[in-house]
């Protein structure tokens, strides 16, 4: 067992790696999107086609800024919306072809930019810091109070060949969760 002294430094750690992740990645935030819109597109990728509801439900916040984000989305062309077959009054959103090109687009731009900001590092400590951060979240998400959705099994090693996968990103907080009948209904929305 570790002690409360690496403990605290290692939160510490983990609160300064979390700050510079953001700043690098609002640093390359597409021009067409917000760093908070792109998040949202984000979301709408890993979770598929879905209800605005479930999507607002697993993003924490409410349906009705989430409509806001959607829409400039989907003016943007980056969304698609279809009335859904189960329920004529309620609609479907997926990323559209643009809306995956870019994410791809903008993933590998962050990729190359910390592939250059890690440029003294060797392949073998950029992989060993990934196995540690990796069984770190796991056993974190483990831990964790409350729902916390279970780690995708995208942490593991890409090819040591140099082939290219990008992991699947969890945006959910379960500080940020839906609670009560919202949360309820998004989950019965999305089969929970």
């Amino acid at each position: 067992m570790i002690t409360t002294s690496t403990a605290e430094a290692l939160l510490e750690q983990a609160r300064g790696l979390h700050r510079s992740s953001r700043a690098m990645l609002r640093a390359s935030a597409p021009d067409r999107t917000g760093a908070a819109a792109e998040a949202v597109l984000g979301v709408v990728a890993e979770a598929g086609e879905s209800r605005p509801g479930a999507l607002a439900c697993r993003l924490g916040t409410s349906p009705s800024v989430l409509s806001r984000q959607l829409a400039e989305l989907e003016d943007a062309g980056l969304l698609d919306r279809r009335a859904d077959p189960a329920d004529g009054r309620a609609h479907l959103v997926r990323v559209s072809t643009e809306g995956a090109a870019l994410l791809a687009e903008t993933a590998a731009a962050r990729a190359e930019r910390l592939r250059r900001a890690l440029d003294g590092w060797t392949e073998d400590e950029a992989r060993s810091a990934l196995e540690s951060l990796a069984r770190l979240r796991r056993d974190l998400e483990a831990s964790g109070p409350g729902r916390v959705l279970p780690a995708p099994d995208d942490h593991r090693l890409p090819p040591a060949t140099g082939g290219r996968r990008r992991p699947a990103v969890q945006h959910h907080d379960p500080t940020t969760a839906a609670t009560g009948p919202r949360a309820a209904r998004a989950e019965q929305e999305v089969g929970a």
